[in-house]
């Protein structure tokens, strides 16, 4: 209260922006040309679809498992739904409309999560697409607000609508609600059935990061030591290579050249974890003597 009222704290803007079906006809066949050159590729047009026909969130969509699922109710529980109040065991049931439905029974099986796929691997793409498009001011979390107005669009109440995006009021609900027409636009897009075809290539496809890699960036993975990596041969040599000239320019050189070698090669270890989605920084804990001894050397000759 206090921050708010000088003015540190502020309620978020409201967007009534909402894609037009040009534009999602331009995006799922992006998507969907991108799915047939890579088919490991996240089918984003399956996605797409499936957070506007849900109403899901991001975040929701990359959480929710097949033992969530309740077919014949035709309904799914949302674990850890964003709310104000609460979140951390904020479990709830949602609605599917029928086309959602269509879209997860389309999913294959190979994995405990319906959408095995990392969120940030679906927000970039569909920000490198909508650059990529030259469609201005979309964001992901917009196909939300399109799912929900298409809901009253179609009839629905307030309290129907509500059992389908998860809200509690009406205040929270009015603000994803932007009606533009009356009927279902989406009644004859030809879209539909090619989000809800079973593909059999997608039985082959696998999420771009793996849940094993993805635990890694986790704390209490790093506790557990669970760490299993391959790097490149090519980049041992490499360090061999640099360890090697280290330590001839320590013993020949300038001090100031060998601590600049140093930082280059700490420099060279952080970006090798980073490509294979090591955290601690273990490589670089493990070579930090390395600068040190380098900046004990640099002293030691100054003094001379």
């Amino acid at each position: 209260m206090v921050a708010k009222k000088l003015g540190l704290t502020q309620k978020s803007r409201h967007r009534d922006r909402r894609p037009t079906l040009d534009e999602l006809d331009r995006l799922m066949t992006h998507f969907l040309e991108r799915s047939t050159r890579r088919p490991s590729s996240v089918p984003m047009h399956r996605v797409m679809a499936f957070a506007i026909f849900s109403t899901r969130r991001q975040e929701e969509i990359t959480r929710i498992k097949w033992a969530n699922l309740d077919q014949d109710g035709k309904r799914i529980l949302v674990r850890d739904m964003k709310n104000p109040g609460e979140k951390i065991g904020n479990d709830v049931w949602c609605d599917l409309p029928d086309p959602a439905l269509a879209i997860i029974e389309a999913m294959p099986k190979n994995s405990d999560r319906i959408f095995p796929y990392s969120s940030d691997a679906i927000s970039a793409s569909f920000t490198r697409a909508n650059q990529f498009l030259d469609i201005k001011d979309l964001r992901f979390h917009d196909l939300r607000h399109e799912g929900v107005s298409r809901l009253f669009e179609i009839g629905y109440n307030v309290a129907h609508a509500a059992a389908v995006s998860g809200h509690r009021s009406w205040v929270s609900l009015k603000r994803y609600t932007h009606l533009r027409q009356t009927g279902d636009k989406y009644e004859s897009w030809s879209w539909t059935t090619e989000v809800t075809a079973h593909d059999p290539k997608q039985r082959k496809r696998r999420p771009v990061r793996r849940p094993a890699i993805a635990a890694i960036r986790t704390k209490s993975a790093r506790k557990r030591g669970k760490y299993s990596f391959k790097i490149d041969p090519h980049i041992i040599v490499l360090n061999i290579l640099l360890s090697f000239y280290t330590w001839r320019l320590l013993v020949h050189s300038s001090p100031l050249t060998a601590v600049d070698l140093c930082d280059l090669r700490l420099k060279k270890l952080q970006r090798i974890e980073r490509l294979h989605h090591r955290s601690g920084h273990r490589l670089v804990r493990k070579h930090s003597w390395l600068r040190g001894l380098a900046t004990h050397a640099s002293c030691g000759w100054s003094k001379a």
